[in-house]
């Protein structure tokens, strides 16, 4: 990393109190081994958890390095570009329940190298577009699909989009609130927003606390639950349809695999090691019934329209 990453405190980016209960100190990250020592609180006025000391906004693209999970050579492999294809398959039918009238037109924010964009062209009827954005994307126009890379907040797009999904990419934001407002622009009136975010709330975080894969120390800003996921959705003007639990077999087998490396200095990276697969697919029994006992998951589902 040749990059300095500078650190600083914030106070709550919900509400601005800086009345802070720290839940977390001391953290580092044991995933891409980015530099730093960080901490989580809560903020006693709203109750939202998130990354109270982080890097300042200069310093975030330093910390998504070459090994991030999401630039993965190894994604492409047979098995596990079948698990990949099996979770789009899951997407987009949570997509079509909550669009039930379809949609003209849709773009993802954090997109990476638009595999879920892609594979919606493939289902969809040609007539509909299909936009990304990603800090990693390469500018591309094929037909009906494009590609941009930028960040959302800086880029004007001509058209507006009927549907906007943001997977695991709300909580990367360091002003989630400023930056939903921002993104509702792009939305026609009754648009909808629809996504996931890691659940603060996961069995899986009380059991290993500093190696559960939703913390991903320091690029995750904000740890989400319920209550605080929906108060940041109605602070950006958006009306809230619905908020539950989806099932993420790799909230535990990330979790582990980090508690692994971590705990033997392993030198290879949480999601490249050997045993990474073979967790994966031994923790989907484990955490389907865990789900249905628990009657939690460890990933919230978020589905909100713009007024109007």
């Amino acid at each position: 990393m040749n990059a300095r990453i500078l650190i600083t405190d914030v106070h709550c980016p919900l509400c601005g109190s800086g009345q802070l209960e720290c839940l977390l100190a001391d953290l580092i990250d044991v995933e891409d081994r980015v530099e730093g020592v960080y901490a989580i609180s809560r903020c006693t006025a709203c109750d939202l958890t998130f990354l109270s000391r982080r890097p300042t906004p200069e310093s975030l693209p330093a910390c998504y390095t070459t090994l991030y999970h999401v630039q993965d050579p190894s994604r492409s492999g047979m098995l596990p570009a079948l698990l990949y294809g099996l979770r789009m398959g899951y997407r987009r039918r949570r997509l079509a329940a909550a669009t039930p009238g379809g949609y003209r037109a849709l773009l993802e924010i954090g997109c990476g190298d638009g595999g879920f964009l892609r594979y919606l062209g493939r289902t969809l009827p040609s007539s509909v577009k299909l936009v990304g954005i990603d800090l990693q994307a390469t500018n591309e126009s094929q037909g009906r699909l494009r590609l941009i890379q930028g960040e959302v907040e800086k880029v004007s797009f001509a058209e507006s989009f009927d549907v906007i999904v943001l997977f695991n990419v709300l909580e990367h934001l360091a002003d989630p609130v400023a930056s939903l407002r921002r993104i509702v622009l792009n939305l026609s009136p009754g648009g909808m927003v629809c996504g996931e975010v890691p659940n603060w709330g996961s069995p899986w975080r009380r059991l290993f606390p500093r190696h559960w894969q939703g913390l991903q120390i320091p690029r995750h800003m904000t740890a989400f639950e319920k209550n605080t996921l929906e108060k940041t959705l109605q602070a950006a003007g958006l009306e809230v349809v619905a908020i539950r639990g989806v099932y993420d077999p790799g909230d535990l087998a990330v979790t582990v695999c980090n508690w692994i490396t971590d705990s033997l200095r392993l030198r290879t990276p949480p999601r490249r090691a050997w045993f990474y697969l073979p967790t994966v697919l031994l923790s989907a029994p484990i955490v389907w019934l865990a789900n249905l006992l628990t009657r939690t998951s460890g990933c919230i589902e978020f589905i909100a329209r713009r007024s109007g």
